[in-house]
């Protein structure tokens, strides 16, 4: 287990928080790549039952084939994120390509749900 950030990404993104004060013992669940039929309607189905929520790193190009769950996602109040449009390479793929990926897949997120506050 992971308590601190790797040193290497403290210094390579120095403008990201890591770490936040305190002494409460909350975790956040994070679930990437979706959305996607059954997956993403199970980890909703039990995140309701359990009354949590959670945060939904979402793939442009699959919120538009999968809008339905991208609205349930957000009407059931939880958080999304952008997880690019196809989610490229990082290590194969050069800065302006991926950058335009990540653009691409915030339209994308905003053309099912206008009211996105999100940049990117």
């Amino acid at each position: 287990m992971i308590s601190r950030s790797p040193v290497l990404f403290r210094k390579l993104f120095p403008g990201v928080v890591w770490n936040l004060p305190g002494n409460r013992k909350e975790i956040l669940l994070t679930f990437d790549d979706g959305p996607v039929p059954v997956a993403t309607e199970w980890i909703l189905d039990g995140l309701r039952d359990y009354r949590l929520k959670g945060l939904f790193f979402c793939l442009g190009e699959r919120v538009k084939q999968h809008p339905e769950l991208f609205h349930r996602i957000r009407k059931e109040g939880h958080w999304v994120g952008n997880h690019t449009y196809n989610h490229p390479d990082g290590w194969k793929t050069s800065v302006n390509r991926y950058m335009e990926d990540v653009k691409r897949g915030g339209a994308s997120s905003r053309e099912i749900c206008s009211d996105l506050p999100m940049e990117g």
